[in-house]
């Protein structure tokens, strides 16, 4: 339940950061995507059924903020969770160094998967590979971040209940 609460706080922050700077934030065609990284940073901690629910709820409350057509956004982080999933699933013992590549692929793959499905299929090349690259480069720090953050409300319910 600590884990929820801190990503869906998180996310919303997240959201309101690229909305508010998102100019600011942009290369190209692309721009830095934090919740990518959340979705994964959940994806290898926690199992389908929470997640997934997670996910969902981090997609109806992206989606009014995205340009994109109604559900795009939904569908690319559910497929980025699942994909999570599957590579956690599938390969025993990922280190937190194994995990920066996968982030990159993951966020390569949804950066694709967003270009088809809203009909710009003629940028896939370069911008998908740089949105990967930035994902990787930020998942360590948001890793770092959200594990602390974890620790932190946990320490803090954990006083409120012995107090009660």
């Amino acid at each position: 339940m600590i884990r929820f609460l801190v990503a869906i706080l998180s996310g919303y922050f997240f959201v309101l950061l690229e909305t508010a700077w998102g100019s600011g934030l942009q290369v190209g065609m692309t721009r830095v995507d934090f919740l990518i990284p959340l979705v994964a940073w959940y994806g290898f901690k926690t199992p389908l059924p929470e997640g997934l629910f997670f996910v969902l709820m981090l997609g109806i409350l992206s989606e009014p903020f995205t340009v994109l057509g109604e559900g795009i956004h939904m569908t690319v982080l559910v497929s980025a969770y699942l994909l999570i999933r599957y590579i956690s699933g599938h390969i025993p013992g990922l280190r937190c160094w194994h995990k920066v590549p996968v982030v990159g692929f993951v966020a390569a793959e949804s950066q694709v998967l967003e270009m088809l499905l809203s009909g710009a299929a003629q940028y896939i090349w370069p911008w998908a590979m740089i949105q990967g690259i930035f994902a990787a480069l930020l998942f360590p720090f948001l890793m770092f971040m959200l594990d602390f953050l974890e620790r932190l409300f946990n320490r803090f319910f954990v006083r409120i209940r012995l107090s009660a």
